[in-house]
């Protein structure tokens, strides 16, 4: 017997989007099976089957997205959450900070100052930065950015990080999603709207499973997700993709080994139907595959449940921290 269960969208993105390099969304519903109708147990199994994978090629569209995530779709609707996990940093290093003076600045200040002058100008800006430092240690990094391996979040090419945070994070904001780890849900602006959703007994972990008095929509969370710690989890440093939609023989094979290895670790059953399986497969720029890690990554840390969602107690509101490292413990040995 399945209980109503989770919106979840992993969102693999790009600080400019077109026709020729989308943000790409993947929408999937999270969900337990349990045994019995009245308890759950540990070993019960979690289920996250993958609805749609959406393109938004420029900033309207997908900013629609991100005001109305569940519009034209009743199974997202009727959920109390929407949890989502977004391809791009929350933060900015905090030697950096300190550095420009921002470091008593909140995050949505932080936001707020980095989204004025052009990328010229903060170009500029970073590269004194960097001169100013040893060499060796050019970049500095945020905590979250060394078990993760991610790419130091004030890198402004190759790839262009900070642009991402730049675009990615103020519009989160701006469409009040809600942000765990940076805000309690019980100050956010969303929750003073209408109460929590309660806390179904049937989860032995807190998946909300009623929908909230008075909202007509889910309440949004977003979580910084990295989908190349989920894929070196699963197949070590071997490329999967390339910049060109052209295929390359072994790397396809490389994305349909990734998909096998993360069905056989972690504890989340994939229901993905055959069209979408290779259409993910089929996608050369690995879009697809890292959208899909995104959501996983997502969906762990909904089984974590409210109010942190899976962030640490040392999680930093002000540089941010990254959803579901943890997943590394499912690999090891």
């Amino acid at each position: 017997m399945k209980q109503q269960g989770m919106a979840i969208v992993g969102v693999d993105f790009t600080s400019a989007p077109s026709a020729r390099k989308p943000i790409v969304v993947a929408r999937a519903w999270l969900e337990r099976e349990v045994s019995q109708a009245t308890c759950a147990d540990s070993t019960d199994p979690w289920i996250l089957t993958i609805k749609s994978i959406d393109r938004y090629h420029d900033w309207e569209s997908y900013e629609s997205f991100l005001a109305t995530p569940a519009k034209n779709d009743d199974q997202f609707s009727q959920s109390a959450w929407l949890m989502g996990g977004f391809d791009f940093p929350f933060g900015l290093p905090k030697a950096l900070l300190k550095a420009w003076q921002w470091d008593r600045l909140d995050y949505r200040q932080i936001a707020e100052r980095f989204s004025e002058h052009d990328r010229h100008y903060w170009v500029n800006r970073l590269k004194a930065f960097c001169d100013a430092r040893a060499v060796g240690d050019k970049f500095a990094h945020r905590a979250c950015d060394y078990p993760a391996g991610s790419s130091p979040s004030m890198k402004w090419v190759n790839p262009p990080v900070v642009f991402m945070y730049r675009e990615g994070f103020k519009r989160l904001i701006k469409a009040q999603w809600l942000l765990p780890g940076f805000e309690s849900l019980e100050t956010s602006a969303a929750s003073t709207a209408a109460p929590i959703a309660a806390q179904h007994e049937v989860f032995a972990s807190p998946l909300v499973a009623e929908q909230t008095e008075g909202c007509t929509s889910p309440l949004a969370l977003a979580l910084e997700a990295y989908p190349g710690h989920l894929a070196r989890l699963a197949i070590g440093r071997a490329s999967y993709k390339s910049d060109s939609h052209t295929q390359d023989p072994a790397r396809r094979a490389m994305r349909e080994t990734m998909l096998e290895r993360l069905a056989a670790a972690l504890p989340l059953r994939f229901c993905m139907p055959p069209s979408q399986r290779d259409a993910m497969i089929d996608d050369g720029r690995g879009d697809s595959i890292d959208a899909w890690l995104c959501a996983i990554q997502a969906a762990w840390a909904a089984t974590k449940g409210p109010p942190r969602w899976g962030a640490a107690p040392d999680a930093d509101p002000t540089e941010g921290w990254i959803a579901s490292l943890d997943l590394a413990r499912f690999f090891a040995g």
